[in-house]
């Protein structure tokens, strides 16, 4: 059984996620302190260009709508294919999330109607990825260094665990339990999530007050938050916050959201600490949240 211990942060009242430009020479300096201080930050002028990310929405919606993805099922032991709406809940919630999603791997299965736009987008966030991981390496204190068995940058290089997901979130029905949200409160396990700014807001994460507060993000931003595996690899020093997708009011309840954050992950033989491996803290993982038996 996963042991992992969270670490307790000081998320304040008012913490304040940053928006920082890419291209600022204080932007490694700026990554790092958001992440530390909040788990997050937004990205702007980065060099992911935002109609590729248009044309997987405007693609992924059509398919979606189509019903074709129902020909792509769920292969649990790989976590590939296409999860249907309503499948998928965060642990300790009874109610299933609001979404249906399809887990994009560069060798998984992959719909023949779409084009590879998809897989492109996946490569280009993975090389921002390894960036802003780099980024972090420049910034760690000594004595953190010290403790991870490589860079940071490092544990990804040749990685074939990155998974994008695309998400689509219907419009409401109306007839939603009230418990019942686009995805409930939930940590990222992995090492770092680079998320292209959703279609449409809703993203929220929770201060140490237990307060939430709004993500703000514009079309052509880049969302980044940490996860389980940069809390286990850096002893806490950079810790996942937790975070959530909540439901649309009035008119904006009629409009669906499409989503494609790329969850980063080691190598899996990557040692993130002296209890865990990439695959030992993963397998562990999923079969805590009832995924894996």
């Amino acid at each position: 059984m996963l042991s992992f211990a969270r670490v307790k942060t000081k998320r304040e009242l008012d913490m304040s996620v940053l928006t920082i430009d890419f291209q600022s020479p204080n932007a490694h300096r700026d990554f790092y302190q958001s992440l530390k201080d909040t788990g997050f930050a937004v990205l702007t002028h980065h060099p992911l260009n935002n109609d590729l990310l248009k044309q997987v929405h405007d693609e992924w919606r059509e398919f979606y709508h189509s019903g074709k993805q129902h020909a792509y099922p769920w292969i649990n032991d790989t976590q590939e294919g296409y999860a249907p709406f309503r499948r998928e809940n965060a642990k300790g919630t009874a109610h299933k999330n609001l979404m249906e999603f399809f887990n994009v791997y560069t060798w998984s299965l992959y719909p023949d109607e779409l084009s590879g736009n998809a897989l492109k987008l996946h490569n280009n966030l993975g090389r921002i990825a390894a960036t802003l991981l780099g980024w972090l390496d420049e910034q760690l204190p000594e004595a953190t260094k010290t403790k991870l068995s490589m860079p940071l940058a490092k544990m990804v290089e040749g990685s074939s665990k990155h998974l994008m997901r695309v998400i689509h979130y219907p419009p409401l029905s109306g007839e939603e339990h009230p418990e019942e949200v686009r995805a409930a409160e939930h940590f990222d396990s992995n090492l770092l999530t680079v998320l292209p700014a959703p279609s449409m807001p809703g993203l929220q994460v929770k201060n140490s007050q237990g307060q939430w507060l709004n993500v703000d993000y514009t079309t052509g931003d880049i969302v980044i938050n940490t996860g389980d595996m940069m809390t286990e690899c850096t002893h806490g020093h950079l810790s996942a916050t937790a975070h959530r997708v909540v439901n649309p009011e009035g008119d904006a309840a009629c409009k669906e959201r499409m989503s494609t954050p790329l969850f980063v992950h080691p190598r899996d033989d990557v040692r993130l600490s002296a209890r865990y491996t990439a695959r030992q803290f993963s397998r562990e993982y999923l079969r805590a949240n009832g995924v894996l038996s």
